[in-house]
C-alpha cells in the first residue's frame, strides 16, 4: 500500500543518513499501522481520544487495544494516557509481554512552577524550572512523556544530557499547534491549530478563553468522517464569525454540511477564506484556522506568503 511503501522509504532514508534515533509515529491506531513493522528501543502511547472509530472501535478501551498493539516483548513502554479504562487495557497487554511500564501520574509527571515554568519528575530524576517552547497546558503532559521516553532510552544506553533536554523543551517549535502570528500591515493576528477531532477542539477552546483579541474569526474545514458537529459546538462560544472552506479531497465535508451545524460564510478556496476572515477580523481581531490538518496546511501556506 501507499503507507507501507512510504514507511519503507522513510526507514531506508533514516538508515542511509545514519540517524542515531528515529521517532516513528503510528499513523492510524498502532496494531496494524505500517510503522509497527519495526521493533523499537522504547514504545510510547500518548493521550488517546476518539477518532477513526470506524476502523479503531467505538469505545475508548477498543481504541486503547489498537494503540497497545505497538508494545513489544520486554521493550519499555511509556504510557501517557489518563483514564482507568484505557490504562487497564494497556497495562494488561504490557503484563502479557513483560514490558516494563512507566505510567503518567504514577511514575512520571509534569508540575507547574513559578512564572509559567514547569518541573518534570521521572522516577528519581527531577528537571525543574523549564520554560516550554509550545503553548497550551496540554503540552506539559506531552513534554513529560518525552522526558520519560528519554529517561527510558538512557537506561538502554542512549544518554541525553539534562542540559540538552532543557534546550530541546525550550526551543521546540511545532507548526500549526497553537501557532500564533502577530498582526502585520496586511493581515490581522493569526492562530493556526490543527485541531481535527473533538479532543483537539476542546484543547483549542480552552486556549481561546485566554485570548483577548476581538473579534475572533474561525476559518474551518473538516473531513466528512469526523465528528464536526461536536467540534463546531466546542469552538462556537469562543468566536464571533465563521468562514468555511473545503479542501480538494473526496473525504472533505462540504460548506453546506458544516453550515447545517453552525451558520457561517462559505469560501471558494483558501485565499478567498483568508480575505473574508481578514475583513471580518479587522486590524484588532484574531483569525483562527482549525478543523483539519489539510485545511490548516493550505491556509497557513497562503497566509504566510502574504
Amino acid at each position: 500500500t501507499f503507507f507501507e511503501l512510504t514507511t519503507s522509504l522513510a526507514l531506508e532514508s533514516f538508515r542511509d543518513h545514519r540517524c542515531d534515533v528515529s521517532v516513528l509515529e503510528g499513523g492510524l491506531g498502532g496494531r496494524l499501522d505500517a510503522t509497527n513493522a519495526i521493533t523499537p528501543a522504547v514504545s510510547v502511547i500518548t493521550r488517546i481520544a476518539r477518532d477513526h472509530e470506524a476502523l479503531l472501535g467505538d469505545s475508548m478501551p477498543k481504541i486503547a487495544a489498537e494503540k497497545a498493539g505497538i508494545i513489544r516483548h520486554g521493550v519499555p513502554v511509556i504510557v501517557g494516557s489518563p483514564g482507568a479504562a484505557v490504562q487497564r487495557v494497556i497495562l494488561a497487554q504490557a503484563r502479557r509481554l513483560r514490558a516494563p511500564v512507566r505510567l503518567v501520574g504514577r511514575d512520571f509527571r509534569a508540575l507547574p512552577g513559578r512564572g509559567g515554568r514547569v518541573a518534570f519528575e521521572v522516577g528519581g530524576t527531577r528537571i525543574a524550572g523549564v520554560e516550554l517552547g509550545l503553548a497550551g497546558e496540554y503540552q506539559r503532559d506531552n513534554a513529560a512523556i518525552a522526558v520519560a521516553a528519554l529517561c527510558a532510552l538512557s537506561a538502554r544506553g542512549l544518554r541525553v544530557p539534562v542540559a540538552a533536554v532543557r534546550d530541546g523543551l525550550t526551543q521546540v517549535r511545532w507548526p500549526a499547534r497553537l501557532e500564533h502570528h502577530a498582526a502585520t500591515s496586511s493581515m490581522p493576528a493569526l492562530l493556526f491549530d490543527a485541531a481535527h477531532n473533538p479532543d483537539g477542539c476542546a484543547a483549542l477552546a480552552r486556549h481561546l478563553q485566554s485570548e483577548q483579541a476581538r473579534p475572533r474569526v474561525l476559518v474551518f474545514g473538516a473531513m466528512a468522517d469526523k465528528d464536526y458537529p461536536q467540534m463546531l459546538a466546542l469552538l462556537a462560544p469562543h468566536v464571533e464569525h465563521v468562514v468555511y472552506v473545503q479542501p480538494q479531497l473526496p473525504r472533505a465535508a462540504s460548506p453546506q454540511q458544516l453550515q447545517a451545524c453552525l451558520p457561517g460564510r462559505a469560501a471558494r478556496h483558501a485565499g478567498d477564506a483568508l480575505r473574508r476572515a481578514k475583513t471580518a477580523a479587522g486590524s484588532a481581531g484574531l483569525v483562527i484556522c482549525a478543523g483539519s490538518i489539510f485545511v490548516v496546511s493550505e491556509l497557513r501556506a497562503r497566509a504566510l506568503q502574504l
